[in-house]
């Protein structure tokens, strides 16, 4: 099963949550939508799926859960539900050498992005 069919199969696709994760106080989670351009938004979750960036995002240290949710409404909206274990922990992932992936995919799939709170 490819990676877009895991993610409209169950509505969402999960890492490998095998390693025990201790949750602090500290822990903060963000919640992003992504309107893609029409048509692009299995691309997009293609490329972050088998490309290797999404497992290298859950890979880094803090990552409690970085989980990608399509919209069943609509083709073109996608939701990140992501949770780390400090602020330090996220702002560390927003400097990974990862990122520069990430914002050459957003730029090339995304038309909008709206932050949650």
């Amino acid at each position: 099963m490819s990676s877009v069919d895991a993610v409209h199969e169950s509505g969402y696709a999960r890492g490998d949550k095998s390693k025990e994760k201790v949750r602090t106080m500290e822990a903060v989670s963000y919640c992003v939508v992504y309107t893609t351009k029409p048509g692009e938004r299995d691309a997009f979750v293609k490329k972050i799926f088998d490309g290797g960036l999404l497992q290298a995002i859950r890979d880094m240290a803090g990552c409690e859960t970085y989980d990608y949710y399509v919209s069943e409404e609509s083709d073109n909206r996608l939701m990140l539900m992501e949770s780390w274990a400090s602020d330090a922990h996220r702002a560390a992932h927003l400097e990974a050498p990862y990122m520069e992936a990430l914002a050459a995919l957003i730029e090339k799939y995304v038309i909008d992005i709206e932050h949650i709170d």
